[in-house]
């Protein structure tokens, strides 16, 4: 749970999937390690891969590893509530369809 809100908290861009449905980026597709997530939440970096792995089962996080990290990906994210979004996928040129 701590985790999943973390991971919107720090949810930086959103976009619409495929699907129609919000898509949030932490850091803006920026990879970040699992040691700098637990020690923002204050756990061990296998509690952040045990929860992680919890939350790519269960459809919430999209991650691909990144050679400086992963990049995370929330599913239905809906950080800014109903009618916003942004999408910079287009400037940055990171982060493909998942």
């Amino acid at each position: 749970m701590w985790l999943f809100l973390w991971s919107i908290h720090r949810t930086t861009v959103e976009r619409r999937g495929e699907d129609g449905r919000l898509v949030g980026m932490v850091f803006g597709g920026r990879p970040v390690t699992e040691a700098q997530i637990g020690a923002e939440l204050g756990v061990s970096v296998s509690t952040v891969q045990r929860y992680s792995r919890r939350l790519r089962r269960e459809g919430y996080w999209e991650v691909r590893r990144h050679r400086d990290g992963l990049v995370v990906c929330v599913a239905r994210s809906k950080k800014r509530g109903p009618g916003w979004l942004v999408d910079r996928s287009h400037v940055t040129g990171q982060i493909g369809q998942m």
